[in-house]
């Protein structure tokens, strides 16, 4: 198996995305992971999920993810915007993490779940990540979480 289906299949990257390329900065202490996809003509709307044609793409966003042995992994890519007759020009969802966000949704996820157990601090340290970095992630989760408990009972 090459290193591109490796970490592909690690980071369950599905079609029509695809590990471009790998690149080993062992000095540095990360890999940069090169995100591409296929020729996709339609990509759905991020509000309301129609398939809708290409626009364009974004610049090239760099994103933290979880790390490997003792490697950052750094997923870079050039997300697409769609063109919905209804919402405008939207940026496309992607699987690994939220438009706005630094970080993929996975190390999101491992955070918040240490913040069950561990102060922002510790949680910061352990990850190499800020403690500004986590306590933000965490600010998001909540929101998000209110944001759900409100629409839950709106709809009860």
């Amino acid at each position: 198996m090459q290193d591109r289906q490796l970490y592909a299949e690690i980071l369950g990257i599905k079609g029509p995305w695809f590990v471009e390329r790998v690149e080993a900065r062992l000095e540095q202490g990360e890999v940069p992971l090169y995100l591409d996809h296929a020729e996709v003509q339609r990509w759905e709307c991020s509000e309301c999920g129609r398939p809708c044609p290409l626009y364009d793409h974004q610049p090239e966003r760099q994103r933290c993810h979880l790390d490997t042995c003792q490697y950052r992994i750094m997923l870079h890519a050039r997300p697409p915007r769609s063109d919905c007759s209804e919402y405008g020009v939207r940026a496309v969802k992607l699987a690994w993490a939220e438009a706005s966000s630094r970080f993929t949704a996975l190390l999101k996820r491992l955070a918040i779940d240490w913040l069950h157990a561990a102060s922002q601090k510790a949680v910061g340290e352990n990850l190499g990540l800020s403690w500004e970095a986590i306590h933000g992630m965490m600010e998001r989760a909540v929101s998000r979480a209110e944001r759900g408990a409100v629409a839950a009972a709106g709809s009860g």
